[in-house]
This record gives C-alpha cells, sequence and structure tokens, in this order.
C-alpha cells in the first residue's frame, strides 16, 4: 500500500469512525426512527408475501462444504467492516459483549452446518443469528425502558447503516432486507404488546405508548420463515443451560430492570440470590420477584414445542435445545443431588466460579474481569446458608458448561469442514482465529471438578 493510498485509507476509517459516533448518539432519539422502522416492516410484509415462494424456498436443502464457506466468508466480511469502522465491545454490559457473540457465532455455524433446512433460509437467518445483539456494544441492553427503539431493531439500523453496501447483487439486496428484519424481530415482541414508556422529558410524568410492528413470522399459507426464527433459537441456546446460569448472574452486577410479561421489573444480586426455587405461583407473587434459580427454571420449562417460543423447532436444533434443558434441570437440582467432595470448600467452589470460569471463559474481557470481583465480593456477603445452595448450582454448572464444550468440539472435530471456526476477523479482538480456542475450560476449573463423582446424561 502506498502512502497516498495508506492515508485515503486513514481517512475513510476515520470518516467512518466519526460516523459509528454520530449514529451511536442518534439510536437514543427513538422519534427519528420509530416510524420509519414500521413503514419498513409493513413494506418487507407486502414483499415477503410476493417473493418468498421464489427467493426463500429453493429446493436446495442444507448446506454443502462450498455453501459454508460462501457464508462464512460473508459473516467475516462484515465484522471486519464493522472493525474497520472503530467497532468495539467495550461499551457492551456483561452477558451481551464477546463471550455472547463468539457462542453465538460457534451455535450458529453447528445450525447452518449440519441443520438439513431450506438453504436460502439458513444462509440470511445465520447471518441474524450471529449478528442480532451486536449493537449492545452502543445501546445499553437494560436502558430499553426508557426508549422504544429495542436493542433488535438498533442492531439492524446499525447493519443497514454500516455493511449495507456489501450486498450488491439483487438477490443480495433482497437477502439484506430479510437479514434486517430478522434481527430486529429477535426479541420476540409483538404487536399486541403495547409497553410503557417513560417520556425523555424528566419534568412531564405521564407515559406515551407504542405499537410494535407485526413481524413477518409465517407465509401466506402459515408455514414458518426459519430465517425469522432462526436467530430467536440461537439466541435460547444461550438463554437455556450452563452458559444462561452464568450470563444471567453476570448481569446481577448492577441492579437494572428488565422486560418480563409485558413490563419493567427490578432485578437485583440480593433478591436473586436468595436460595429459594418455589412453585411458580409463589415466586410470582413474590414483590422481590423471582430468583436466578426460578429465572432458570422458568426458561428451561419454555424450551419445548408445547411452548409458544419452541412451537416451530424441529430437526438439529432440537437437539441442541434438549440438550440444554437436561443441564439446567441438573443444576437447579445439584443442591440437593451433587455431593461435594470432603477436600473442597463453599470458598474453593467460589474462587475458581468466578475467576476462572466467568473470566476468562464466559466473558473475556475486562468487564467480565471486573464484574467477577464485584460479584465474588457480594457472594461472600451471603448468609451461609444461601452460600452452600449457590456453591452445588455453581460447580454443577461448571461441570454442565464442559459437558457443552466437550460435545461441541466433538461435533466441530468430526461433523464440520475443516477450520469451520476459524475468523480471522476476530484474531485480534480475542486472540485467536480458533474460536474454540476462548470457550476452552481452563486447568484450574478442570482441576477442580475432576474431583467430582457426577453424571451428566
Amino acid at each position: 500500500m502506498t502512502k497516498s493510498s495508506a492515508l485515503r485509507k486513514h481517512h475513510e476509517i476515520s470518516t467512518h469512525f466519526a460516523s459509528l459516533e454520530k449514529f451511536q448518539k442518534s439510536l437514543v432519539d427513538e422519534a427519528n426512527h420509530m416510524p420509519n422502522w414500521e413503514k419498513f416492516v409493513c413494506r418487507m410484509n407486502l414483499e415477503l408475501q410476493h417473493q418468498i415462494p421464489e427467493v426463500l424456498q429453493p429446493p436446495t436443502t442444507g448446506m454443502n462444504v462450498a455453501l459454508f464457506s460462501e457464508w462464512k466468508f460473508r459473516i467475516e466480511m462484515m465484522v471486519q467492516r464493522l472493525i474497520d469502522v472503530g467497532w468495539t465491545w467495550n461499551g457492551s454490559e456483561p452477558a451481551h459483549s464477546i463471550g455472547h457473540v463468539i457462542r453465538d457465532l460457534v451455535n450458529t455455524s453447528l445450525i447452518v452446518f449440519l441443520g438439513k433446512y431450506p438453504y436460502r433460509q439458513l444462509y440470511i437467518g445465520g447471518m441474524a443469528g450471529v449478528f442480532h445483539d451486536f449493537s449492545t456494544a452502543i445501546v445499553k441492553r437494560y436502558h430499553e425502558e426508557h426508549r422504544a427503539l429495542r436493542h433488535g431493531t438498533a442492531t439492524a439500523l446499525l447493519l443497514d447503516r454500516f455493511v449495507g453496501d456489501l450486498f450488491e447483487s439483487k438477490q443480495e439486496k433482497f437477502d439484506l432486507k430479510c437479514l434486517l428484519i430478522a434481527v430486529a424481530g429477535h426479541t420476540n415482541e409483538y404487536a399486541t404488546e403495547t409497553l410503557p414508556m417513560k417520556d425523555r422529558k424528566p419534568k412531564k410524568v405521564e407515559k406515551s405508548r407504542f405499537c410494535i410492528p407485526v413481524w413477518p413470522d409465517f407465509d401466506q399459507n402459515g408455514a414458518p420463515h426459519l430465517f425469522m426464527h432462526l436467530p430467536r433459537q440461537i439466541d435460547r441456546l444461550e438463554n437455556c443451560g450452563a452458559t444462561h446460569f452464568a450470563r444471567h448472574y453476570l448481569t446481577l452486577v448492577e441492579e437494572h430492570k428488565d422486560q418480563a410479561h409485558g413490563e419493567f421489573v427490578v432485578v437485583n444480586f440480593a433478591n436473586s440470590m436468595r436460595g429459594l426455587l418455589r412453585p411458580q405461583d409463589v415466586a410470582k407473587a413474590d414483590p422481590k420477584k423471582q430468583t436466578i434459580l426460578e429465572h432458570v427454571r422458568m426458561y428451561a420449562d419454555s424450551q419445548t414445542n408445547a411452548s409458544p417460543f419452541g412451537k416451530w423447532d424441529y430437526g438439529f436444533y432440537c437437539v441442541l435445545r434438549d440438550a440444554h434443558r437436561k443441564r439446567a434441570y441438573r443444576m437447579l437440582h445439584a443442591p440437593k443431588r451433587l455431593k461435594i467432595p470432603r477436600e473442597i470448600s463453599v470458598e474453593e467452589i467460589a474462587e475458581v466460579f468466578h475467576h476462572h470460569f466467568l473470566y476468562p471463559t464466559i466473558e473475556p474481557t475486562k468487564l467480565g474481569y471486573r464484574s467477577a470481583e464485584l460479584l465474588f465480593s457480594e457472594f461472600n456477603r451471603l448468609s451461609s446458608e444461601d452460600r452452600s445452595v449457590y456453591a452445588h448450582v455453581f460447580a454443577q454448572c461448571m461441570i454442565e458448561y464442559v459437558d457443552w464444550y466437550d460435545s461441541v468440539n466433538s461435533i466441530v472435530a468430526n461433523q464440520m469442514p475443516k477450520n469451520a471456526m476459524e475468523f480471522v476477523s476476530l484474531q485480534n479482538i480475542i486472540g485467536s482465529s480458533n474460536i474454540m480456542d476462548v470457550l476452552k475450560p481452563s486447568a484450574r476449573l478442570m482441576e477442580l471438578i475432576s474431583k467430582f463423582n457426577f453424571v451428566t446424561n
């Protein structure tokens, strides 16, 4: 590269970076975006009704190595573009940073290559599965009570603004439209929900309301659009099992509000870490809301085809989903069923969980390190009874994580293409181009759980 071309490239990236900062500020002004976004969703609904038969449902099912490589190259291009314009995960909250992104990328890659689903839907839904939470680096995930703009829609706007020009042909431009809708709709919000939103002006106390667009989840015959459901399915694999408990625990580092049953509820460490697992009606009636154990059970119970969320699950995805659900139930039963060897103390389990699992395995960032330190301090202030309950859960969580990692590692080694988990665009961020390296359990963690006598089937 010549000096002049290097200067042009530097100017181009600097301009994009300034644009990224401006874009971040504009995202909090929902009035500028929601009306236009609702119009976009309406247009997409009409286009999909007419174009799905020809465009999204060709006879090809599944992906061969060449098609998977093409999809993977597209992911690399998009990630590299975002990094080039100044993208980082430094602004992310715990549980929605690079660790979550990497596991989404692993889970999506498995489904894209091994799931025998319609190819075009896999291609688009797989992209949405990887990128659906990227905006949480610039739009706070747990500030949504004060925004009509949800993080899914913010991500769609982000992708449209900074990677949209990478989709050039007519087919690719249609793919982009479907990608944006799938990303925006991954949060499972529907027009039947009208959520309260506080006015942005502090002096006003009245609340305004907005109507969420109807997502194009089904075609004109009532069949589900896989590209819409796939990013939700990918997200649900991180909302069940070992990584779900660890991620939710990380969010307790700060009191926040999260959406539940159409309202925003306060979530904090003290209430969440009571060692309780009560019947659902009792937990729901508690003014202090549910504990982390009850939260994990609620999500695990929903991971079936009998629930509205899992109604359309089928094929290879169900294999992954059902394994995660079993892991979640084993964690919930750990206080009564897992026997901790005499030579292992509650303190040792907690130390390994916080300092060798939460960081660096679950959240391999400075934020992950700081959060683990603060949570460790808070944990040590719990009653001895609650510490004992959660020592069992922590131990089982680490056992289940190793079980998950080993099962994925085996699939990658025996069923996936060579270098399937190599993503060069992430090398400077995670320290390796092989994303499985980042997920590998630490030696200290493996040393601890080797002392347990456990069964994971």
